[in-house]
């Protein structure tokens, strides 16, 4: 995915067209792909709906959902991180730390794939960053429809270019 995002942005940029007038919008995981081009590439805007703060705090999250022992649950969230190092991957919290393009975040109270609260605790931990917007909905699940892509469409029309 990152490859992909680079490849589009190079062509665009190749065709004559500036960083500052390409934006990215992404969706779930996508986000964690947006987040860390929007930290290294200089860019219009980043829009991201239904993001998590973190991977390893979703995994966690998903883990104590399970109807596993203690003991097996401590094993389980262990692994992951010996696997695939997850403090060092799909971070958004990160990455967004050091983006410096408006950022809108999307998220919905209902959504059942991110839960609501690590999408809050990544609002959270950026509050310090003023290039950053946050829009929490009561409903729109995990999907982009209704009001969140109307504020999507809204923070884009918006942008100057």
């Amino acid at each position: 995915a990152q490859e992909s995002i680079t490849s589009v942005y190079n062509y665009l940029t190749q065709k004559g067209i500036k960083p500052e007038n390409i934006g990215v919008v992404a969706h779930s995981m996508g986000c964690a792909v947006a987040s860390e081009f929007a930290a290294h590439n200089k860019i219009a805007f980043v829009v991201l709906v239904s993001p998590f703060n973190k991977a390893r705090d979703e995994v966690k999250y998903y883990i104590d959902k399970t109807n596993l022992k203690p003991f097996q649950k401590q094993i389980m969230k262990y692994l992951p991180s010996r696997i695939l190092p997850l403090k060092f991957t799909l971070n958004n919290e990160k990455n967004l730390k050091k983006a410096e393009c408006p950022v809108l975040i999307l998220a919905s109270e209902d959504d059942n794939v991110v839960p609501i609260e690590l999408t809050r605790k990544l609002k959270n931990k950026l509050s310090e960053k003023n290039n950053i917007q946050y829009q929490e909905f009561k409903t729109g699940a995990h999907n982009i429809i209704g009001e969140k892509l109307d504020k999507g469409i809204e923070f884009i029309t918006n942008m100057k270019f």
